[in-house]
């Protein structure tokens, strides 16, 4: 999404629903009437390893999506400390941080 057009979808959003006509002339007198192609913009979020989010779920016994945040605070010194207190050698521990 072109950057100009955040702030005004992000107002639009804001409206409730139930005033369509003021909605409408919004949309009618901000939105350029060319035809414009937008690269779509990924992400720019860190993808976490798989094995690593089973392996702090199942110590910690919670879900996989607090595991992501336990991953989140303890960085990756302490996720080596926790692998190393599982049981990990070094090489191991390296092999499974590796991003």
């Amino acid at each position: 999404m072109e950057e100009q057009y955040i702030e005004l979808v992000d107002y639009v959003q804001s409206i409730p629903y139930e005033n369509k006509l003021q909605m409408y002339h919004i949309y009618r007198e901000f939105i350029p009437k060319q035809k414009k192609f937008l690269k779509y913009k990924a992400p720019k979020k860190k993808p976490k390893l798989q094995e690593l989010l089973d392996m702090v779920s199942t110590h910690f016994e919670c879900s996989l999506s607090e595991a992501v945040d336990y991953i989140d605070i303890l960085g990756k010194e302490g996720s080596s400390l926790l692998l190393t207190n599982m049981g990990f050698d070094k090489k191991e521990i390296k092999k499974i941080l590796k991003v």
